[in-house]
């Protein structure tokens, strides 16, 4: 399938971001919404299939565009994908979301268990494949993005969340040496993916006021975040977007100090 100019569109979605940057006029505002697994049934493929298969991944993200106009594409790998190449065993219903089966350990004194990842753990190949051939695809019409995950969430999924927040109260430093552990391995994914010459985002929905403290962002999250974002962006040549659910008005102070082109 070839991606396609909307038909209420007057632009590609290079030629709207290029119009936009250089101040000239350009037909609407850029927008970018989360499908996740709406992509699945836009393609005739339940939740487990779609995530499970690279002809899926690239021919979702195709159909969307086409369908809805979108200003980018990006399949992963996630969160979910970054934490599957560190040992977690995720659940892929057939309808629904994916969540977590079982972790690769089981106390943050078992940290020293986890193995670096490389492009073979877990399903990063694939990830990486269905990248790679929508960014050929996508070759001057739109952006092409990998989405990593902030360290906060990608701590939680590989050890629990319950766990680790217990942890950042009773063994402040074992998490640092966690997060040393998930950060270094980030930047692994980076730079995996930095290879096919795309765009960045990163999503830390754990890392939201909801969750936990302004305190425990300041000192758990902020540091490593900005860490990957600021290799993010000397590697890629482009600061990331970032993401965060929830209530952040009270890490906005440290939030603007990120390496971030969008929040």
């Amino acid at each position: 399938m070839e991606l396609k100019i909307h038909p209420n569109d007057k632009m590609t979605p290079v030629e709207r971001a290029k119009a936009i940057a250089e101040k000239r006029d350009y037909d609407r505002i850029m927008m970018d919404p989360f499908l996740g697994e709406i992509k699945a049934r836009l393609i005739g493929k339940n939740t487990r299939e779609y995530w499970r298969n690279e002809d899926s991944l690239v021919m979702g993200d195709i159909v969307s565009m086409n369908r809805f106009g979108l200003d980018g594409m990006g399949v992963g790998p996630n969160a979910y994908g970054i934490a599957e190449a560190m040992g977690v065993v995720p659940h892929y219903p057939e309808q629904g979301l994916i969540y977590v089966e079982s972790h690769p350990i089981n106390s943050i004194d078992e940290v020293n268990r986890l193995k670096d990842i490389t492009i073979d753990s877990g399903n990063l190949k694939m990830y990486y494949n269905a990248t790679a051939r929508l960014r050929e695809i996508a070759d001057r019409f739109c952006g092409v993005g990998a989405s990593v995950s902030g360290p906060i969430t990608l701590a939680g999924f590989v050890l629990g969340t319950d766990k680790l927040l217990k942890a950042m109260i009773k063994s402040p430093d074992k998490v640092h040496e966690f997060l040393r552990y998930i950060t270094d391995n980030v930047k692994k994914v980076v730079d995996i993916f930095n290879v096919l010459d795309i765009g960045f985002s990163m999503a830390d929905p754990i890392a939201s006021c909801t969750m936990i403290s302004p305190k425990m962002y300041r000192d758990f999250a902020y540091p490593y975040t900005l860490e990957i974002s600021s290799y993010i962006k000397e590697k890629s040549g482009r600061a990331p977007s970032y993401h965060v659910c929830g209530n952040t008005k009270k890490v906005w102070e440290h939030i603007k100090n990120l390496d971030i082109g969008l929040f």
